[in-house]
């Protein structure tokens, strides 16, 4: 009695009714609501003499075909493993369950090892109830790391407790079926994509979701060869092996060998973001994992359908669309192809000016039903003040591709640049910069407006980025194009025009010969945000200046950084020759920067979020005024340089790859 209460709390009564009333195949399937599972129960759904048992923990919004029971079951729980068995009595099973590889360390955790026994239960529990076919979600894994293409009976020899409980598993099913006169299947999964995939360290959709949130991705092994198979693929010959008379090892792959870089490089094109790749040429160990595919394509009689290039094309396709989904109506909904798309013209110098000139003219007009405005906003409160720059500049070129007059609002979204008591009430973009047209919100609810969306903002992709890193910087139209941004639409408000005035003067006197130098530290260099890129150490930079200080005909470093530490090693390095701005230092506060971000770090002083923008800002733009520079790469140093047009006599940039 009490395991049908367990059962009716679990399934419901009507479930119950119709087990075993019902003179088809049972086919339980566990696993069923994930990336491989979820298709496979689509496709048997599709098979009339079948009646489909669908095991999920209930975790994800799945919608099964109204022709399946979806069981919600803890596999880890031996009594529901228990219940599920003896009441369903399945004569077909699929065991895709296993640990969530969605995490970093599943392929290590020895969480495997209590899969692997689960597994064993589940497998004796199957045998116990008169099971006819078992089919394991094996894995290439089991073969371990390689050089070559793998037969069904090549060595086995698993590198880490993902491979070693899968194969442990196929060794000891295979006796225990043999005993129990139960057909057994272990199907070796090579590398799975496709739709749906939420494995977020997997390359193909490690690679796809960084570029699309504007990350830059390095490959470190571009010519490792690997077996990608598209997930529909993988669904067909797992249907196909389950109906087949086939038992053993089978190899379920595509048995077609693909090199990294040019997956990475196909993806990174398809997205219009080839930019963000780079390519680490020091692979000198390279990999070769392939499946021999003679099993399933000759015995099984499946043969993969997906080409590789057709199946990333609608993985970017599917993850474009989870994009879309995101946005809310009062937004305007742009995506990376739509943004791309539109600015893509802006490259050329002509046409960008062109646009400029025809947006100030209109905003200038008397022409009031032509006009439209560009509300630009970001909810991100830890943002650094360049990447606000940045940012809203990226949606000022949008603008101007659209003929929109764009107008910034950091009034009603927290920034770490405003005061609490102030949401709401005043412009902080207005505190440091004129309005990009000299229109202010108020102006603006006079007329049409277009929202951007303001959460989508932070990780937009970008055909334009940021930081170039390439060793003919001041020669890419995309420095150009933001060069142009940054002149037109960079414009000091008064107070900050006073204020870094007076900074200027008193640091730097007529006829002084300065380097200008940027080291970025704290929660940066501590914390080493993935993506990002690295930043020299304090005695790098110190090295270099030394090295190109009397080449460049210079007497005095000037040095942007967020801590007083940095400034005293220069001035111990350069006695009597640092110049640097009047500032608060963040490392006199008592913060960990390995946990916390500068942006949440307050001084005790009035008017503090307004005076640390200011003072980060004043220090830039003194460092754009320079005659040479000795920059670590971040947005403060780009726009430094896009602040002067590149016009720095000699320039030494620390490219170091990325955290």
């Amino acid at each position: 009695m009490k395991d049908k209460l367990v059962l009716e709390e679990l399934w419901g009564k009507n479930i119950l009714e119709t087990v075993g009333k019902i003179s088809m195949k049972k086919l339980l399937i566990t696993g069923a609501s994930g990336f491989l599972g979820l298709v496979v129960v689509n496709l048997a759904a599709q098979q009339p003499d079948l009646d489909i048992y669908a095991v999920t923990t209930g975790r994800k919004r799945v919608i099964f075909p109204e022709n399946v029971h979806v069981i919600k079951a803890d596999l880890l729980d031996r009594t529901h493993c228990e219940i599920l068995m003896e009441s369903i009595r399945p004569d077909l099973m699929f065991h895709f369950a296993w640990n969530n590889l969605e995490n970093e360390d599943s392929y290590t955790s020895g969480i495997n090892i209590e899969w692997l026994k689960v597994s064993l239960y589940l497998l004796d529990l199957f045998a116990k109830n008169k099971g006819e076919r078992f089919v394991f979600s094996g894995s290439w894994y089991e073969y371990g790391y390689g050089n070559g293409i793998y037969r069904e009976d090549s060595p086995a020899c698993p590198k880490n407790f993902y491979g070693a409980s899968k194969l442990s598993f196929t060794n000891i099913a295979s006796i225990m079926c043999e005993q129990h006169d139960i057909s057994f299947v272990s199907a070796r999964f090579f590398s799975i994509y496709g739709e749906n995939d939420a494995r977020i360290k997997a390359a193909i959709p490690y690679t796809i979701n960084s570029i699309g949130h504007g990350q830059p991705i390095i490959c470190k092994s571009p010519h490792n060869e690997w077996d990608f198979i598209h997930v529909d693929d993988a669904a067909r010959a797992a249907m196909a092996i389950m109906n087949s008379d086939y038992c053993g090892i089978v190899n379920v792959g595509s048995g077609l060998p693909h090199k990294i870089r040019s997956v990475l490089t196909a993806i990174a094109e398809k997205m219009e973001c080839h930019y963000l790749l780079s390519i680490k040429e020091d692979n000198k160990n390279a990999e070769t994992v392939v499946a021999d595919t003679s099993i399933l394509n000759n015995v099984i009689g499946y043969r993969c359908r997906v080409p590789l290039d057709d199946g990333i094309e609608r993985t970017i396709n599917w993850w474009f669309q989870q994009e879309i989904q995101t946005y809310e109506p009062i937004y305007e909904p742009i995506i990376v192809r739509d943004y791309n798309k539109a600015v893509k013209p802006l490259l050329d110098i002509d046409v960008l000016n062109e646009r400029i000139k025809k947006v100030k003219y209109l905003a200038e007009s008397d022409a009031v039903s032509e006009k439209k405005f560009y509300i630009i906003s970001r909810d991100a409160n830890l943002a650094g003040f360049f990447s606000y720059v940045f940012t809203h500049f990226l949606d000022i070129i949008y603008a101007l591709a659209k003929g929109m007059i764009p107008v910034i609002d950091m009034q009603n979204y927290a920034n770490p640049y405003l005061e609490q008591d102030k949401l709401g009430i005043e412009n902080s973009w207005e505190y440091f910069f004129k309005q990009p047209c000299g229109y202010s919100l108020n102006d603006a609810d006079n007329f049409k407006c277009v929202y951007s969306e303001p959460r989508f903002l932070n990780y937009r992709p970008r055909i334009l980025p940021i930081l170039i890193y390439n060793d003919q910087l001041f020669e890419d139209e995309r420095f150009h194009l933001w060069t142009a941004i940054f002149r037109e639409f960079f414009q000091l408000s008064y107070s900050a025009t006073q204020y870094i005035e007076e900074e200027y003067n008193r640091i730097i006197k007529p006829d002084m010969r300065v380097i200008g130098v940027f080291c970025r530290g704290t929660d940066f260099t501590n914390s080493r945000p993935t993506g990002h890129p690295i930043q020299p150490e304090v005695d790098e930079i110190i090295h270099k200046v030394k090295s190109v200080i009397r080449e460049w005909n210079c007497d005095y470093v000037y040095i942007t950084a967020d801590e007083r530490k940095t400034v005293k090693r220069f001035e111990n390095a350069f006695p009597g020759r640092v110049l640097s701005v009047s500032r608060m230092y963040y490392d006199e506060l008592d913060i960990d920067y390995g946990r916390q971000l500068i942006a949440t770090a307050k001084f005790s002083r009035d008017n503090d979020a307004y005076l640390r923008g200011l003072e980060y800002l004043s220090s830039v733009i003194i460092l754009s005024r320079c005659n040479s520079a000795v920059l670590g790469l971040t947005n403060g140093s780009m726009a430094a340089m896009y602040i002067n047009g590149g016009k720095f006599e000699n320039t030494y940039i620390f490219n170091l790859g990325f955290y």
